[in-house]
């Protein structure tokens, strides 16, 4: 594993622009998962009705 001195400031940048390439790639996402878990709960409850 490299030390903080032995990183290039190239690599330095890289790493910055993947870390946000991977932040806004898991907020895209955020949206769907929102909705995958209303439908979950939705379903749940529903279900739960049903059964009575």
């Amino acid at each position: 594993m490299p030390t903080r001195e032995d990183v290039s400031s190239k690599d330095k940048i890289w790493d910055i622009f993947c870390a946000i390439g991977d932040i806004a790639f898991a907020y895209g996402f955020a949206d769907v998962l929102v909705e995958i878990q209303a439908y979950l709960s939705l379903s749940l409850s529903l279900s739960f009705f049903v059964h009575l």
